[in-house]
């Protein structure tokens, strides 16, 4: 994702007053001493950044008292509750990599951007998009900072699954079964061959799939796939993840920087506790 990537999707032109002024006031917020609001030539330059997706060295190193990454989030909080009234957060979603109809806190997804513009900002070598993976961190974890394994296997490889872990919610009895399918798109730069999902969790969690490993076949560029299991739930109640990747023909982890993006989460209950709640309630 490069810096065009990140801007356009948030950019209204009804409600900002040009793409300079936009890209100023937001890195601005960041806590970039590199530009002035006041400066038409400013303006022009920090729209030309905004058009062609670069950044410039002296420009990322103006972030002297270094990332301010709360007044960031606070300002992206805004532009998308703004957004939401507007009708245009589903648009958003779409472009950073998730379902339209999904429902998102707007407070979690903004910090999610923010650490999605460090990586384009100080860690250029990795161009894949991070949003969903920090929105997902951010879910479990909202107090922890985000961090990012850089690369996948192969530069330029690129993945994007339907309904991550954040958007899932699913909710089993002990020994019941649900089935779930993953749509997966190669987004990247190269096509796929021999690729395979694999469930890494041991045999005996409270969570089984049927079939631990599922085959994609060959997946050309921008192309899609769609696979499913079905998983069991045992008799333990509480939370759980079925954790997955996605291997090469040589067993390696194609996404080491993906860390939850294939994973399924279920919400295991006690049918028995349940009833009996239910009969005290009447």
């Amino acid at each position: 994702m490069n810096f065009n990537d990140f801007c356009a999707p948030l950019y209204s032109k009804t409600r900002h007053k040009s793409q300079g002024a936009f890209v100023i006031e937001m890195l601005n917020q960041a806590g970039s001493t590199f530009w002035k609001p006041s400066s038409k030539g400013d303006r022009d330059y920090a729209a030309k950044a905004f058009r062609n997706g670069e950044l410039s060295q002296p420009l990322k190193e103006s972030f002297n008292n270094g990332f301010r990454t709360r007044e960031l989030a606070t300002w992206l909080r805004a532009e998308l509750d703004i957004a939401q009234q507007e009708d245009r957060l589903g648009t958003i979603l779409l472009a950073y990599g998730f379902p339209g109809d999904t429902e998102i806190e707007t407070a979690t997804l903004a910090k999610a951007l923010g650490a999605q513009l460090q990586q384009i900002l100080f860690n250029p070598d990795n161009d894949a998009p991070v949003v969903t993976a920090a929105y997902e961190h951010f879910t479990a974890k909202p107090d922890e900072p985000f961090s990012v394994i850089t690369q996948p296997l192969i530069k330029g490889d690129r993945v994007l699954v339907s309904v991550p872990p954040a958007q899932q919610n699913y909710q089993l009895a002990f020994y019941h079964e649900i089935e779930h399918t993953w749509t997966i798109q190669n987004t990247g730069k190269i096509s796929w061959q021999g690729r395979e999902l694999h469930c890494t969790d041991p045999e005996r969690s409270p969570l089984r799939p049927k079939k631990r490993i599922l085959s994609l076949g060959h997946l050309d560029k921008n192309k899609f796939v769609t696979l499913s299991t079905v998983i069991q739930a045992r008799g333990e109640e509480g939370r759980f993840t079925s954790h997955w990747i996605m291997v090469d023909a040589n067993g390696q982890n194609c996404f080491p920087n993906e860390k939850t993006t294939f994973n399924v989460v279920i919400e295991v209950t006690n049918p028995n506790l349940q009833q009996a709640g239910t009969e005290r309630e009447a």
